[in-house]
């Protein structure tokens, strides 16, 4: 009932704005509950269970030329722009990684871990670029069209939504994969998760560009 009584008490543009944040979230989040739980999962099946310390450290000085190549780009592109730029970026690698990981030597349905398999590393590096470069964004350009005050009374339903978003897609991937016959290797139920995932990340802009058309530029 509060949140409600909050929600139309908002301005209808501030409510607008809310909403259509949440539903960024919401879908930003859906998809990377699902590929942050995928991510060690594949590269144990890929590489295997021993170098998966290395992974980790080896991650973190992949990950250094990105960030200061995104830090190029925060001082010379605005914030909207940029979260078109990379939901769509990790969208469609994203769908690629999904088509591959069906192939019967490069995906999953090649039993033999080994830690020459290029696939299971590179997706590894991948997913651990999400928060840094998606999530994070989010917030990004969230914080640059919300006033502090605003932001204290409405970021608490945008969490909300967010979480939403995550128990659902969890609930699809516990749904798909006990679905799954029994000695299989679930390659069909790992394609089907990756393509739900990185589909709703692709939504993302055009919810952000719908959020721009809507909602006039001083409550931005």
């Amino acid at each position: 009932k509060n949140i409600f009584n909050f929600v139309f008490r908002v301005d209808p543009e501030e409510r607008v704005k809310l909403l259509m944040l949440t539903v960024v979230y919401f879908l930003i989040i859906a998809s990377y509950t699902v590929v942050q739980a995928m991510k060690d999962a594949i590269f144990l099946r890929v590489v295997g269970e021993e170098f998966l310390g290395w992974v980790s450290v080896a991650s973190i000085f992949v990950l250094i030329p990105a960030i200061l190549f995104y830090s190029y780009l925060v001082d010379r592109i605005r914030r909207y722009q940029l979260l078109y730029i990379y939901a769509a970026f990790y969208g469609v690698v994203g769908l690629i990684f999904a088509y591959f990981i069906g192939d019967p030597s490069i995906g999953i349905a090649n039993t033999d871990a080994s830690p020459y398999r290029l696939f299971g590393w590179l997706f590894y590096f991948f997913i651990q670029g999400y928060s840094p470069f998606v999530v994070s964004l989010f917030w990004a350009f969230s914080n640059s069209v919300t006033n502090p005050e605003q932001a204290k009374d409405t970021y608490g339903l945008m969490v909300s939504g967010s979480k939403l978003g995550g128990t659902l897609s969890s609930l699809y991937a516990w749904y798909l994969f006990s679905k799954a016959p029994l000695n299989t290797t679930a390659v069909y139920e790992y394609q089907m998760l990756m393509t739900m995932s990185f589909g709703l990340l692709l939504l993302v802009p055009l919810a952000v560009f719908i959020l721009r058309k809507v909602v006039p530029g001083k409550y931005l």
